[in-house]
């Protein structure tokens, strides 16, 4: 709580730290998420796996894979046994743990937000 005006006067280091924290991504993490969906989607997989009885050495690619046969059946039984519930988990912590509107808001307008950010910080912090 501020209390006087010298305890408004940031200190160099905190300047430094705002200076380098990036804002834009800052909030599209917070957005996702965070942590929170990044661990929920974490167990989803590996429960769906488990549920599927799939070996995760099972996942890893072999040999066979790098043949043009070999390709697409390997990532259709990859994306099933572990992209699908990775989304599927993704998408209901966003849901459940960020803000899937301001999400989406975020990414769209991404080429309109990053210039406005940088060119705000730059004025704020070398002016």
């Amino acid at each position: 709580m501020v209390f006087q005006d010298y305890e408004l006067i940031h200190t160099k280091r905190v300047n430094r730290i705002r200076r380098s924290m990036d804002v834009y991504n800052h909030r599209l993490w917070l957005a996702f998420g965070s942590w929170n969906t990044v661990y929920f989607a974490g167990v989803t997989t590996v429960l769906a796996m488990h549920f599927m009885n799939t070996d995760p050495a099972s996942l890893v690619p072999t040999r066979s894979v790098l043949t043009r046969a070999g390709f697409l059946p390997y990532f259709k039984h990859f994306g099933l046994r572990f992209y699908v519930p990775l989304l599927i988990g993704a998408a209901v912590g966003v849901n459940s743990f960020g803000d899937a509107d301001e999400l989406k808001k975020l990414i769209t307008l991404r080429k309109i937000y990053e210039p406005e950010i940088e060119s705000y910080k730059t004025e704020l912090y070398y002016s």
